[in-house]
């Protein structure tokens, strides 16, 4: 998969949650999962990378996950929640 497929995913994801956060503006209480859209660092031995990502905190233990699109070796794209840790201020 190439960066412009990702960005594709990625940016359709964000249209899709931004069109939903309007949609539930109004209906009450903030529940105990907070969808954001932010950036986490990727560290390797020489370097680290920051990407943009949609990031799902939970309001209760503080635990962290990054929406995740990867490509299996047969090419079918394949996302998933992938954690983390956890978020402490």
């Amino acid at each position: 998969m190439n960066k412009v497929n990702v960005a594709i995913v990625v940016i359709a994801t964000a249209a899709l949650l931004a069109v939903g956060n309007a949609q539930t503006a109004n209906q009450g209480p903030v529940g105990r999962y907070q969808l954001v859209a932010g950036e986490h660092a990727i560290a390797g031995q020489q370097t680290t990378i920051t990407q943009k990502a949609i990031l799902k905190i939970d309001t209760i233990t503080g635990e962290t996950s990054v929406w995740a699109v990867v490509e299996d070796k047969d090419g079918s794209l394949r996302s998933s929640w992938s954690p983390l840790g956890v978020c402490r201020e």
